[in-house]
């Protein structure tokens, strides 16, 4: 009887497992329903060696590090080698040993050549590295970085890309309380809201603003004589000027950039005087620049530091006499909240404290002489190879363990939410926002402030870095008049008056025989080149040359039989291919 009944009991319960299964399964065939099984993509365990930047004190098991093993099941050795110690990436090296995924400052080719890294297919990071592909599709010259030639669309490793090719070192800046007092008029200002830590220093909430209102030479030059004669300040002395001569330097981008020049020396032009692709020193624009500064300083319409303290200190003591009335402002200095005793120290901010009724505003630039003027870019490109800018993969990594790699980085590089996590931490423990959270500043939490469970010996950017960060909405983040300039510009088509370069000068628009001939004959060269190139600004400078209009045609035949006509061969030739961004 009690077998009778267990057999039953099992009967019964056959028949329940059966019905379960016709009515929640996927598939049916007849009276046959079977489910279809899940796809775990991260069914395979993998261990990952990885090496970047700061894992020197990391400890094993930190909260970051657990999460992102469970998600990808997988488990990360973080190497503790010192990537600032090149003695001991050396022996690292020499010892055969690299990490299945790093980022550390050693030649990709080299390490290639030497049996210790693999390459990777870009069709490969297409498909499990999509961010970083839409990068390249945005930006294509990324496709001549790390290529390895004479294959189909294999790499020496992941080169990195960076927003810096976004970012503006400089804004145009000028006094809108001046420009008003000489009778200018701007009818499309939008007002910055200045960050509540600056209260502490006095009512700053209508003194910045923004305006899209681009200036023509004759204004910019009607400026220039203005500021200077039209008592702008309305104090009744004759003490005010237009601005600081600073010639050939990068905190003069903007005045230079007015003329078509690109502080970046690599920068060529298409000169119209001559039809050659030069470099700066020898295009008109630099002419035109050297006529305006020179006239500009006879007349006191800008006026040179004094030379007795760093040039520095100089210009910022300069700004903050208030005598002055246009700024090439560091623009990520400008009413910084993270920093806000220092932002106090330069402009505007050292002009507000003083003068409290003092505007500015912030607008695109002046137009040059040759039609064209704004800003330029801190970076020609976003791309950045060498070892120094390049993702390096070990010898034995498989395709299915790189794959892993891959869907890791782009979830922590690509999705902003686990960005933010693991490049910053968690908020309300690692950081905190200083005002609208994703549009201010971050603060973050000081290491022997942290919770015990979660306190480290390295950052917290382990597994996120800024290597591929081209999100200006996160890039930006330092301050909020950064991010809101940014998008502003950005919103409005600044961009379209960037100053670019013809052609530029890195190995990669070259053929490998005229990069090497380009080599050559720039050591030969250059010597000769920069003494008629010093001789002419200094004679300029001097008031030794009356005319440099009439004097640039006899400069440019000395600069060309000292060697310019070599280079400029090379430069002219279809085998160096025009400048992309």
């Amino acid at each position: 009887m009690k077998k009778l009944m267990c057999l039953l009991l099992v009967v019964a319960m056959l028949l329940s497992f059966m019905a379960c299964a016709k009515n929640e399964g996927e598939k049916t065939s007849g009276d046959v329903t079977t489910m279809a099984p899940e796809v775990n993509p991260f069914e395979e365990f993998f261990e990952i060696s990885w090496l970047v930047q700061y894992t020197k004190n990391y400890e094993e098991g930190r909260w970051d590090e657990l999460e992102l093993e469970e998600k990808f099941n997988v488990d990360l050795k973080v190497w503790n080698t010192d990537y600032d110690n090149a003695e001991e990436l050396t022996l690292m090296i020499s010892a055969g040993n690299v990490p299945d995924m790093g980022f550390y400052p050693k030649d990709p080719i080299e390490l290639y050549e030497q049996g210790l890294t693999r390459t990777i297919n870009m069709n490969m990071i297409k498909t499990y590295l999509p961010g970083y592909y839409e990068i390249i599709e945005e930006y294509p010259i990324g496709l001549k970085f790390n290529a390895v030639p004479d294959t189909e669309n294999e790499y020496y490793g992941i080169t990195m890309a960076s927003a810096l090719s976004k970012f503006y070192y400089s804004n145009h800046a000028i006094r809108l309380d001046w420009l008003e007092n000489i009778g200018y008029t701007l009818d499309d200002l939008t007002p910055f809201k200045t960050p509540d830590v600056f209260n502490q220093y006095g009512n700053f909430e209508n003194a910045v603003y923004f305006s899209n209102r681009m200036f023509t030479y004759d204004e910019f030059l009607d400026i220039n004589k203005s500021f200077t004669e039209d008592d702008p300040d309305g104090n009744g002395e004759d003490d005010t000027y237009f601005g600081i001569s600073l010639g050939i330097h990068t905190w003069n981008r903007l005045t230079l950039a007015t003329f078509g020049i690109h502080i970046d020396g690599n920068s060529l032009y298409k000169d119209n005087l001559t039809g050659d692709v030069v470099p700066y020193y020898a295009y008109e624009g630099y002419r035109d620049f050297l006529i305006w500064e020179t006239d500009a300083l006879e007349k006191g319409y800008i006026r040179k530091l004094p030379g007795a303290d760093t040039w520095l200190n100089e210009l910022y003591a300069a700004w903050a006499s208030r005598k002055h009335g246009y700024y090439e402002l560091s623009s990520q200095d400008v009413l910084a909240e993270y920093k806000p005793d220092f932002s106090m120290s330069l402009a505007p901010g050292s002009v507000l404290k003083e003068d409290p009724d003092a505007t500015f505003v912030i607008f695109p630039g002046f137009t040059g002489p040759a039609g064209y003027g704004g800003n330029t870019r801190y970076s020609p490109t976003p791309y950045r190879g060498g070892g120094w800018g390049t993702w390096k993969i070990g010898k034995e990594v498989t395709d299915d363990k790189l794959a892993r790699i891959l869907q890791m980085m782009e979830y922590t590089h690509f999705d902003k939410d686990a960005y933010l996590r693991y490049w910053y931490g968690i908020e309300g423990i690692h950081y905190k926002w200083l005002g609208e959270p994703g549009k201010s500043s971050i603060l973050s939490t000081p290491a022997d402030q942290l919770p015990a469970e979660y306190a480290s010996g390295a950052p917290v950017n382990i597994f996120a870095s800024n290597k591929f960060l081209m999100d200006m909405s996160i890039w930006s983040l330092f301050s909020s008049y950064y991010y809101t300039w940014h998008f502003y510009q950005e919103e409005n088509g600044w961009g379209k008056y960037d100053v670019e370069p013809y052609k530029y000068v890195d190995r990669m628009y070259f053929t490998q025989e005229l990069y090497e001939k380009y080599d050559k004959t720039n050591q030969e060269v250059k010597d000769s080149l920069s003494a008629v190139r010093s001789e002419f600004w200094n004679n300029a400078h001097e008031g030794q040359i009356a005319e440099i209009h009439n004097e640039w045609s006899s400069y440019l035949e000395r600069l060309y039989s000292n060697g310019l006509d070599k280079l400029v061969e090379i430069f002219n030739s279809d085998e160096m291919g025009l400048f992309l961004k």
